[in-house]
């Protein structure tokens, strides 16, 4: 009977030193805007309206980012490009640069480059809610107000929702 009782004591043990690590393991305070990552590479699906598009999204620390469409493939290869000082835009070897922004804030491209430049900027964002391991911020960018939601564990951006545009943005990680 004491053996059996210190194996019971013994599995109990354990079962709960297993338990308050993995407790350990998961997220106790909600994700705050400050800490998004707002560096990162990728693939981007958009859907606005009818449009469904396929992007190469690249984002530095810095604000520098690039959107490379990769479907449909009449439009693979065209590329917008924020420079920090200039904007270009790229398709097929030409170029064309410029020192003003060239895009209306209704390209999809300007607006997911807009609502990611004002989420870099924690001050832009209010916590909407937390759940299933997602954290939804809102916030305001020339294209309208917008929805970020990112992964409460690591801060990476998954979507982005402009209700006016009627766009979305899934962020998936890059191949």
């Amino acid at each position: 009977m004491m053996r059996r009782l210190i194996g019971i004591a013994a599995v109990f043990t354990l079962a709960l030193g297993v338990f308050f690590s993995c407790a350990s393991c998961s997220r106790l305070d909600p994700l705050t805007a400050d800490e998004l990552q707002m560096a990162f590479t990728a693939n981007a699906v958009i859907s606005q309206d009818d449009t469904a598009i396929t992007c190469r999204v690249t984002r530095t620390q810095e604000g520098l980012a690039t959107v490379a469409v990769l479907s449909p493939q009449l439009l693979a290869g065209l590329a917008f490009e924020w420079q920090g000082d200039g904007y270009a835009i790229t398709y097929s070897g030409l170029v064309c640069e410029t020192q003003q922004p060239f895009l209306p804030s209704s390209c999809f491209a300007s607006a997911l480059i807009g609502a990611l430049d004002q989420a870099a900027n924690p001050e832009n964002l209010t916590l909407q809610s937390e759940n299933g391991g997602s954290t939804i911020f809102t916030g305001t960018c020339p294209s309208g107000d917008f929805t970020l939601e990112a992964d409460s564990a690591t801060g990476v951006v998954q979507k982005i929702n402009i209700a006016s545009l009627n766009l979305t943005a899934e962020l998936l990680p890059a191949e």
